[in-house]
C-alpha cells in the first residue's frame, strides 16, 4: 500500500531482537540503533516515493499535525488513552492493535457526536474507554504470528480510512481477536496455558523439522519469513518464476536491491538467510508436477514429481500455488504419502487457508474438490497461473497476503506439537476485508468422504 505521508513516532532502540526482521542488518550486532530512524529509511527504500519522518520520542502527539487516521500499535493503555483523546479532538478515526506471543486484537475508534452516543447507548451497543484501551496486553511480549495477523488487518483499516475501493468498503464496528491458543482461533478466551517450559523452549521445538514450501512468491515471502523467524531447521522452496516490475509492491522481501530477472528461489533465499543465519534453506528452481511445456524446457526448468518431492524428506508440504492442477498433485501425494499439507490462495479482499493431517482431518480434496477443479482446468486449456499480477495496482493484496501467511504458519506449529499448543483446524479458514467479521473458522466441521484415501487412517480411530 503507498500512503503519501507517514509520521511514525517511538522512542526505542533496536535490542537484537531477530523477530524484529525488518532490522535482519543489525542481528548479532551491538549497535544502539533507534527503531524510528531505521524504519524511515527501510520504508524510503522500499518506495521513494512515500513521504516518511521516523521520530524518535515519547509520543508527543503536536508532533504529527493533522493526519488522516491515527494508529497506536503499543501494549500500553496510558498512550491508548492519549491516543483516544486526540482522535476525538482531531476528528479523525483511530485504529488501536496489540499483540503478545500467541494473541493479538485490533479496534477501529471513530470519534462521535452527542447525538450519536446517546443512540447507540440506546440501543446497548456502545463501548467503554476501556475496551480501547487492551488491558490485558499490557507490558505483554509480541509474538511475529499475531503481528503478521494482526498487523495485515490494520494495515487494510488504514487503507479504508484513506481509500474506499468498494460499496461495503467500511472500517471495523467490532474488534478482531485473533488466539492461537483458542480452538475456535478468534476468540478472547484460551483453551490451551502454555507452561513457563514451552515459553522458554519454543525456539528449540523446530529445529529438527523439514518444511517444503511450494511457490516464492506473494504468499510464499510472508510464509517463508514466519518459518525462518519460528527456527524451522530446513526450509526447501521451489518455484519457475523471476522477479518482475510487478512482484515488489506485495512480495516485501524483492525490495531489498534491484533483483528484476533473478530466480525468486535464490532471491528469497538469501532474505531469509540474512534474517536467520541459523537455518538452512535451499532454494529449488523447478516445477511440481507430472510434465513441463515447451518453454520451461526451454528455460531450464527442472521437473520436481512424486520421486523428487519424497526424496526431500520433508514433515510438511506448505502450497501457496495458483493452479487447480498443482493443488491437486500435491494433494495426491500428500495422501498418498501421509504428509501434512497447508493449502492456501487469496485475491485482492479475501483469502482462506485449509489443512490436511493425516489420519486428523480431511484431505485438500475434500475441503475443495480440487480433483474436479483440475480437471475442469484442463479441459479448458486454461493451466496459466492466476496470479494477482492483473491487481498489482490494487492496494489491498499484499494485505491478504501476510493475513493469510500469518495464519500459516499458527497452523504449522499445531501440526508439529498438538500437545502443547492445540489441534489445527479441521474447516478452512476465510478472510474476507469486505465482511463484518473480517477473519472466522469455517462453521462446521469437515470429515474425510467415505471412499476417499484420506479417510482409511480418519475412520480407524
Amino acid at each position: 500500500m503507498q500512503v503519501g505521508n507517514i509520521r511514525i513516532i517511538d522512542n526505542n532502540y533496536y535490542h537484537n531482537d531477530i523477530n524484529e526482521f525488518l532490522f535482519f542488518n543489525y542481528y548479532k550486532k551491538k549497535e544502539k540503533i533507534s527503531k524510528v530512524k531505521h524504519l524511515e529509511k527501510i520504508i524510503s527504500q522500499m518506495n521513494e516515493n512515500i513521504n516518511v519522518l521516523g521520530i524518535h520520542s515519547e509520543p508527543f502527539y503536536d508532533l504529527i499535525g493533522k493526519p488522516n487516521v491515527l494508529v497506536d500499535l503499543t501494549n500500553k493503555p496510558s498512550s491508548k488513552l492519549n491516543s483516544l483523546k486526540l482522535s476525538d479532538r482531531l476528528r479523525i478515526p483511530l485504529i488501536t492493535a496489540s499483540t503478545s506471543e500467541n494473541k493479538g486484537k485490533i479496534m477501529v475508534y471513530e470519534p462521535m457526536n452527542q447525538v450519536e452516543k446517546i443512540l447507540l447507548s440506546k440501543n446497548n451497543n456502545s463501548k467503554t474507554i476501556e475496551d480501547y484501551l487492551f488491558l490485558d496486553f499490557e507490558n505483554s511480549k509480541q509474538g511475529n504470528i499475531p503481528n503478521g495477523l494482526i498487523g495485515g488487518l490494520a494495515t487494510e483499516e488504514i487503507r479504508k480510512s484513506i481509500l474506499k475501493l468498494k460499496p461495503n468498503d467500511k472500517l471495523l464496528k467490532k474488534a478482531v481477536t485473533y488466539n492461537l491458543l483458542s480452538n475456535k482461533r478468534f476468540e478472547d478466551k484460551s483453551d490451551i496455558t502454555l507452561n513457563f517450559d514451552c515459553y522458554l523452549n519454543e525456539k528449540d521445538l523446530f529445529k529438527d523439522k523439514k518444511i517444503v514450501m511450494i511457490g516464492a512468491g506473494a504468499v510464499g515471502n510472508f510464509v517463508g519469513l514466519g518459518l525462518s523467524l519460528l527456527g524451522i531447521n530446513q526450509i526447501y522452496m521451489i518455484d519457475m518464476d523471476e522477479v518482475d516490475a510487478t512482484n515488489p509492491n506485495r512480495q516485501i522481501l524483492y525490495n531489498f536491491e534491484n533483483n528484476i530477472g533473478k530466480r525468486k528461489v535464490d532471491v528469497l533465499s538469501k532474505a531469509l538467510k540474512n534474517i536467520n543465519p541459523n537455518i538452512n534453506i535451499k532454494g529449488l528452481y523447478g516445477k511440481v508436477g507430472e510434465y513441463l511445456n515447451e518453454n520451461e524446457r526451454s528455460q531450464g526448468v527442472k521437473l520436481i514429481g512424486e520421486s523428487e518431492l519424497l526424496k526431500l524428506n520433508c514433515d510438511l508440504i506448505i502450497g501457496g500455488v495458483d493452479t487447480f492442477t498443482t493443488r491437486a498433485f500435491i494433494n495426491k501425494i500428500a495422501v498418498k504419502n501421509k504428509i501434512p499439507y497447508i493449502d492456501a490462495g487469496t485475491e485482492p479482499f479475501s483469502g482462506q487457508v485449509s489443512v490436511y493431517n493425516p489420519g486428523k482431518t480431511a484431505c485438500i480434496d475434500c475441503h475443495k474438490n480440487v480433483y474436479l477443479l483440475a480437471q475442469k482446468e484442463a479441459k479448458e486449456n486454461d493451466i496459466t497461473p492466476t496470479s494477482c499480477i492483473a491487481d498489482n495496482h490494487d492496494p489491498s493484496v499484499v494485505m491478504s497476503n501476510q493475513i493469510i501467511s500469518a495464519m500459516i504458519v499458527g497452523e504449522v506449529k499445531k501440526i508439529f506439537y498438538p500437545e502443547v499448543y492445540g489441534f489445527t483446524i479441521r474447516d478452512s479458514i476465510y478472510y474476507n476485508s469486505l465482511s463484518a467479521n473480517r477473519i472466522i473458522l469455517g462453521n462446521h466441521i469437515r470429515n474425510p468422504r467415505k471412499g476417499c484415501p484420506c479417510s482409511q487412517d480418519f475412520y480407524k480411530k
